[in-house]
């Protein structure tokens, strides 16, 4: 039998033990695979692998949310038939986009414009009208987007008829960014920062839908009008996820890398 003393070996990990022999003491084999941690490198490592696991989770929830919002969306476009304002809130179908058919007239005197809109690198304003329909309803209707190159000037915007018929889509309203001011201040067309039925419908005194409401593209209108659900795409949040998965391998791996045994024994 041969017998290895103690002070040869390094003590990694205590491993099984062997009796004493009559050239030397006991002594235990080691596990060179991994250095015993300290505590705060395991603190380290669960707090960062709960950081990167719940934004990676957060990321591929938003990626699912938005492709229900894009069938959502994609059926109300398939729609033929669409029904009149006052039918389809009667008899709402389940998601967040609806094709309707609206007609009324534009109050004219309160027009908004919703700031710090990018279109093809370009920036400008989406112009909305509140609408009082046939039946006495009112809602803000999305006229669509219109450029501003020079904010000296007042934005040019394209004749509004004063009766409108359309069909399009009711959609929930733009949601709000960085600063919510959807009072503003100044004569109108008047520039908000958000648009909040609520909060609009208070400024006009009187009620407002809280839905917005996307007439269908015309080119003869004079507005842009490119409707999606708003946000950036499924795609792009999936692969915001990939990262953070990434981030939490990487993590692992360094951890181990860090704790390998030391050769220089």
């Amino acid at each position: 039998m041969i017998l290895i003393h103690t002070s040869a070996v390094p003590q990694y990990k205590a491993g099984p033990s062997f009796p004493a022999g009559p050239d030397g003491p006991a002594f235990q084999l080691t596990d060179p695979m991994l250095r015993k941690p300290a505590l705060k490198s395991w603190l380290l490592l669960v707090v960062g692998l709960t950081i990167f696991l719940s934004a990676a989770n957060w990321q591929y929830g938003r990626a699912q949310y938005k492709d229900q919002l894009a069938r959502e969306f994609a059926a109300a476009l398939a729609v033929r038939d669409a029904p009149t304002l006052d039918a389809a809130l009667a008899a709402p179908l389940p998601g967040a986009y609806q094709t309707v058919h609206l007609r009324g007239q534009f109050d004219q005197a309160h027009l908004l414009l919703l700031d710090n809109q990018v279109q093809d690198g370009r920036v400008g304003v989406q112009v909305f009208a509140p609408l009082q329909t046939d039946t006495g309803r009112h809602v803000l209707v999305q006229l669509g987007w219109v450029a501003w190159p020079n904010r000296e000037q007042p934005v040019a915007i394209p004749p509004i008829p004063a009766n409108f018929d359309s069909v399009g889509i009711l959609a929930p309203p733009p949601a709000p960014g960085v600063i919510a001011d959807s009072v503003g201040q100044g004569p109108y067309p008047r520039v908000l920062m958000s648009v909040e039925p609520a909060s609009v419908a208070e400024t006009l005194g009187y009620s407002v839908l809280s839905q917005v409401f996307w007439p269908k593209a015309d080119a003869s209108s004079g507005f842009q009008r490119a409707w999606h659900p708003p946000g950036i795409g499924a795609e792009r949040h999936r692969g915001y996820a990939l990262q953070w998965f990434s981030f939490a391998i990487a993590a692992i791996i360094l951890f181990l890398y860090l704790h390998r045994p030391s050769t220089r024994d």
